[in-house]
């Protein structure tokens, strides 16, 4: 009986076996419900807004080597400094009753397009 479970010595298998068949791990445009998946979407949005990173931290009042960790998935980050780069980025940081520990609602674009 097959219970849909994948084994975690089963998993590297799995990954390479995917990757080799072409299969993506995750569909394009989604967004991961982890502390990487958040930087994605920080990073889209500055992107989609024309700003490079050293601009993105003069106007939030952080540091280069924090934008990059937060952008780069980095778990632990003071919540004050994301608000503040959420905050210049137009983005809002909402709770909600859940379990995904992280959901974000949809891909992040600029308010031009």
């Amino acid at each position: 009986m097959d219970s849909g479970l994948t084994f975690a010595r089963e998993a590297p298998t799995v990954a390479k076996t995917m990757q080799s068949n072409g299969a993506r791990r995750r569909p394009r445009g989604a967004w991961e419900r982890t502390p990487s998946g958040l930087g994605s979407a920080v990073r889209a949005r500055r992107r989609a807004l024309g700003l490079d990173q050293l601009t993105l931290c003069d106007l939030a009042g952080v540091g280069p080597a924090f934008l990059y960790q937060l952008e780069h998935g980095k778990a632990t980050l003071r919540l004050d400094k994301v608000v503040d780069v959420l905050r210049v980025l137009g983005l809002e940081l909402h709770l909600r009753t859940g379990k995904s520990g992280i959901a974000i609602d949809a891909p992040v674009e600029s308010d031009d397009a």
